[in-house]
């Protein structure tokens, strides 16, 4: 249920299509500890983001091309094949380091491993990235609304802890180009959003 900061700020610059997005916030969310979904099968995927088979395989060839994660016939764990139609899927975190063997790992070193990975929004907090609204929208609209949840949680943790913020910061331009709008003369959203 993690998404790790630099994970986020990926996601705000990148060109992910909307079901592309859909995937890669679904997988999030059932990932283990260690960033791996083991042995998922398409169907399951296919009804929890509501797509087809042929826009899954799309949106999985598309993440894997962008970098966002790799994905495996083989499991891990004992190195055999899945089966048909089961994919071992591993989410790649930019600042993470490498990853701890999973036959080998201790409490401690998962402990270590998720402190080196950095600050993280808990996406299990958030049932709204579970909506068909949600879906819905653009991959623009997604990503400020992620955006938004990371300065939400961001807030409460300096409110009730007293902790440094973690800050992503998303410029004008930037929030205007995931929102559709072209970057013209005005120098803040709301007047770019008046202008169109």
């Amino acid at each position: 249920m993690k998404l790790h900061k630099s994970l986020l700020e990926r996601i705000l610059k990148s060109d992910l299509k909307n079901k592309e997005l859909n995937v890669l916030l679904y997988l999030l969310q059932v990932q283990d500890d260690l960033g791996t979904v083991l042995n998922v099968h398409w169907k399951e995927i296919c009804e929890n983001v509501g797509m087809v088979a042929q826009s899954f395989y799309n949106s999985i060839n598309s993440l894997e091309s962008k970098g966002f994660i790799t994905v495996s016939k083989e499991c891990p764990l004992s190195g055999e094949h899945n089966g048909w139609g089961l994919h071992t899927i591993q989410i790649l975190i930019p600042d993470a380091p490498p990853r701890p063997q999973v036959e080998k790992i201790s409490q401690e070193e998962l402990v270590n491993y998720f402190n080196a990975c950095g600050p993280y929004l808990n996406l299990k907090e958030y049932s709204l990235i579970n909506t068909d609204i949600f879906r819905k929208q653009s991959a623009g609209v997604k990503k400020i609304i992620l955006y938004f949840l990371w300065r939400h949680q961001s807030n409460l943790a300096i409110s009730k802890k007293g902790m440094k913020p973690h800050d992503i910061i998303l410029t004008p331009m930037v929030t205007a180009e995931m929102l559709g709008f072209e970057w013209g003369s005005s120098r803040t959203l709301a007047g770019i959003l008046l202008h169109h």
